[in-house]
C-alpha cells in the first residue's frame, strides 16, 4: 500500500481553521425569541396540519409510513425556518408591542396618597 496516499486521506479529514473557529456570540432578546415560536405555532402550524389533514390528499404521492411517522418532525423544522424567514415581520411588531408596553409601565407614576382621608 502507498504510504503518501495515507497521509493525503489524514490529512483531508483533519478540520478546517474556518470551520472550527469560535463564531461571537450574539445577544438575543428572550421576548423576540418567544414571539417567533408563538407565530410559528399558531399561524404556520395550523396551516400545515390543515394541509397534512387535507381530504384532497393522493396516495400516490402520499409518502407512506415513513411520513406518517416523521412528518410531524418535518412539519416543525419547517415551521421554525418559515417563522423565522416570512414570519420575521409579525414577530418584530408583537416584540415591539410588548417592549412599548413594559417601557410605558416603567414610565407611569406611582399613586400618591392624599393627605386628606376620611374623617371620623
Amino acid at each position: 500500500m502507498d504510504i503518501s496516499k495515507l497521509n493525503f486521506l489524514t490529512s483531508a479529514a483533519r478540520p478546517i481553521d474556518k470551520i472550527t473557529r469560535a463564531k461571537p456570540t450574539e445577544t438575543v432578546d428572550p421576548v423576540a425569541k418567544q414571539a417567533e415560536r408563538w407565530v410559528a405555532q399558531t399561524f404556520f402550524g395550523t396551516l400545515l396540519k390543515q394541509i397534512r389533514d387535507s381530504p384532497f390528499k393522493s396516495e400516490l404521492f402520499s409518502g407512506g409510513r415513513g411520513a406518517e411517522a416523521f412528518g410531524p418532525l418535518f412539519d416543525a423544522s419547517m415551521i421554525d425556518r418559515i417563522a423565522s424567514g416570512v414570519g420575521g415581520k409579525l414577530s418584530k411588531a408583537i416584540v415591539n408591542q410588548i417592549h412599548a408596553t413594559k417601557a410605558y409601565e416603567k414610565s407611569k407614576p406611582t399613586a400618591i396618597p392624599s393627605s386628606t382621608g376620611p374623617r371620623a
